[in-house]
């Protein structure tokens, strides 16, 4: 469990931080703003990813949670050095380490 660790903020919250403190605004607001959403990021991806590893989940009856489950699951191939996202793999894709098909054995 991340419980508060740099690492575990979502990128979206450190995107907005980030801009905030290059714009010198350190306000509440900039804050919050980066915070709420981040949180509920996290959060869904934390449900997103349990579902991952549970046979019968309820989200199973959606196409996009089969998707990303396989996505989700070629991180567990090989190496786990792609796909470290669980829903959205664009900072994958622009760090170069998003894997769309299986690595051939």
């Amino acid at each position: 469990a991340c419980r508060g660790r740099v690492e575990c903020r979502s990128p979206f919250s450190n995107l907005v931080l980030v801009c905030a403190a290059i714009a010198g605004d350190r306000s509440w607001a900039t804050i919050a703003a980066a915070v709420v959403p981040g949180t509920f990021e996290m959060w869904l991806a934390d449900v997103l990813h349990m579902g991952f590893h549970q046979e019968g989940y309820w989200m199973e009856r959606f196409d996009w949670f089969i998707k990303l489950r396989t996505l989700h699951y070629y991180h567990h191939t090989r190496n786990m050095k792609t796909n470290y996202a669980v829903a959205d793999f664009w900072l994958d894709s622009l760090m170069g380490v998003v894997q769309l098909s299986p690595i051939p054995a």
